[in-house]
């Protein structure tokens, strides 16, 4: 199938090498400021009488960046039954051999992982079938609700934090959104599954699923370097250019007036200078939500 703007959710093939061409040239806040947020937001959970904390976490990766996460909750004392729904295959292997690591070196002895290689659809499926649906004091959901194509979603994973629980989205802000939008608005391109591309719309999701709760915002710096991007032959630019307009061989299938149009409004609404770089601003947006 031929690729169209837009479609690089649903290409698997070409999704993961150009999601591992956008971190390899990022920059972001040092693991130890990352860890210090973690802990400010689980210290705000006001849990009772809690052993051990039960956390779910949708979208993990390879575990990198969770392992982060993981070490702030251990850093307050708790230990932790993990579930992690995956649904890449390759990422589930590569977090389950980054546990079994970790365990070995005596880190994470106090974690007790479940692995599960799955979308959250198709989990949410099948706790539905259960008579008794499991309960979270965490349910931590790390840049995966752009996948999440209802937002009755949104309601049912709060429901499944305990009193004192904490329902933690991390998405990109609304500069990446605001572009997403411009170049799919001059394409006539409108996704019926997809509510969330970013903080503006999660925002805007979270309070129509969940009008009562309250909602704190966190924001963290966070930028790709885009001067590969600028030119035409580079390999490692276009990977990342595609990722950001998600697009396989955006520059290949699409006419020379909408590249130029895309990158003008890149340039003028999108960059940031870093040491003489420029860095396409991708900051990301904790929502956090704690259940009274």
């Amino acid at each position: 199938m031929a690729a169209r703007v837009g479609d690089l959710d649903n290409d698997t093939e070409a999704y993961f090498p150009r999601f591992n061409a956008y971190h390899r040239n990022r920059r972001t806040i040092p693991n130890d400021q990352r860890i210090a947020m973690y802990r400010n937001q689980i210290d705000k959970m006001k849990m009772k009488n809690v052993s051990t904390l039960r956390v779910l976490s949708i979208g993990s990766g390879d575990g990198e960046r969770e392992s982060l996460f993981i070490d702030a909750i251990l850093s307050r004392g708790y230990p932790i039954d993990y579930v992690v729904i995956e649904p890449s295959g390759d990422y589930t292997e590569k977090f389950e051999a980054l546990a079994k690591s970790k365990q070995d070196q005596g880190q994470w002895n106090s974690v007790q992982f479940e692995f599960r290689t799955m979308t959250v659809q198709t989990y949410l499926h099948e706790i539905g079938q259960l008579t008794k649906q499991p309960n979270f004091d965490i349910v931590h959901c790390p840049q995966s609700a752009y996948f999440f194509h209802d937002k009755a979603i949104f309601t049912m994973l709060y429901g499944f934090l305990n009193d004192g629980g904490m329902l933690l989205i991390t998405v990109n802000s609304g500069i990446w959104e605001s572009f997403l939008k411009y170049l799919w608005k001059i394409e006539g391109i409108h996704d019926a599954r997809r509510i969330v591309y970013g903080s503006l719309s999660l925002m805007e999701s979270l309070e129509q699923a969940l009008p009562n709760v309250h909602i704190e915002v966190a924001t963290q710096e966070h930028s790709i370097c885009f001067e590969e991007s600028f030119k035409e032959d580079s390999k490692e630019g276009n990977m990342i250019l595609d990722f950001l307009c998600g697009t396989r061989d955006f520059r290949k299938i699409c006419s020379k007036e909408l590249t130029d149009k895309s990158m003008l409004y890149i340039t003028e609404n999108c960059l940031r200078v870093v040491d003489g770089k420029r860095y396409f601003i991708a900051d990301e947006e904790d929502f956090v939500l704690f259940k009274d």
